[in-house]
């Protein structure tokens, strides 16, 4: 690819605008090959994409949304997903994730019924969605969050075992995330599948870890929380801080929380 060819992202919003004839990636779409191919390949995975992967999971959403207003609906229709396959199947993940997974009640990260379950294979894995008043999104990168924001973990593991969820501020305080009926850990089975309920943003400003620490043995809060102890006398940021001190048969996972911070 030469340094001036477009990037996916320039791409993608070049397919979103319906590909328009006096675009200026026309001009260099009519003597460049490789972004010929790069396009044939969108097209390929966006049909892929409403073949296989959108019939499987939109009407489950569109289910779960029952009297919610007809824009929600409607993010979920063609042509709106048609624009863009990529980011289609991100706005529905984070939808399935919300609206499909049971709130206020406990239970193992499990199979779910029907085809809302998806495996996994290899270590311990920790995702996120934020709703932030109507809109639902995939919590990446350095996003910052807002006071009042919603957050649902997606943990994944390849294996039956015991899983905690603790939070560590800039400041140093660590506290039990997950499970909130308890200070042992909770029982999963294996497989990606959100845990129940949420975690709803206060208006501190101090950024958060989370992190998610799995064993096949149970174990408590205690014990995490002396490690969160031991490795902030340690690390100097919570950038820094990416694992705690524990015995190697414990897996972990986390994930950075930046917050916005106020205006002057």
């Amino acid at each position: 690819m030469s340094p001036t060819c477009p990037s996916d992202l320039q791409l993608d919003a070049f397919c979103l605008a319906g590909r328009p004839a006096d675009h200026p990636l026309q001009a260099h779409l009519v003597t460049c090959e490789r972004c010929r191919a790069r396009l044939a390949e969108f097209d390929r995975a966006e049909e892929v994409f409403a073949r296989e992967v959108y019939p499987a999971t939109v009407d489950a959403v569109v289910s779960r949304l029952g009297s919610r207003p007809a824009w929600w609906t409607g993010l979920l229709r063609p042509p709106v997903l048609a624009a863009s396959a990529g980011l289609a199947a991100i706005l529905i993940a984070a939808l399935a994730v919300w609206l499909l997974a049971p709130a206020g009640q406990q239970g193992a990260v499990g199979p779910p019924p029907g085809d809302s379950y998806v495996g996994i294979k290899g270590e311990l894995g920790l995702e996120a969605v934020c709703k932030r008043g109507e809109l639902v999104f995939p919590l990446t990168g350095d996003l910052r969050l807002m006071p009042g924001d919603a957050l649902r973990f997606v943990p994944s593991t390849s294996r039956a075992g015991y899983l905690i969820l603790v939070s560590i501020d800039a400041d140093g305080e660590i506290e039990l995330a997950y499970p909130t009926d308890g200070r042992a850990a909770a029982h999963v089975t294996a497989g990606s599948r959100p845990l129940p309920g949420s975690i709803v943003l206060d208006a501190s400003r101090l950024d958060e870890r989370i992190f998610a620490v799995f064993a096949e043995t149970s174990f408590d809060f205690e014990t995490v929380k002396a490690a969160a102890r031991e490795a902030l006398g340690k690390a100097c940021y919570l950038e820094t801080l990416t694992m705690l001190p524990l015995d190697p048969s414990f897996e972990q996972a986390s994930i950075l929380l930046y917050k916005a911070k106020a205006g002057p």
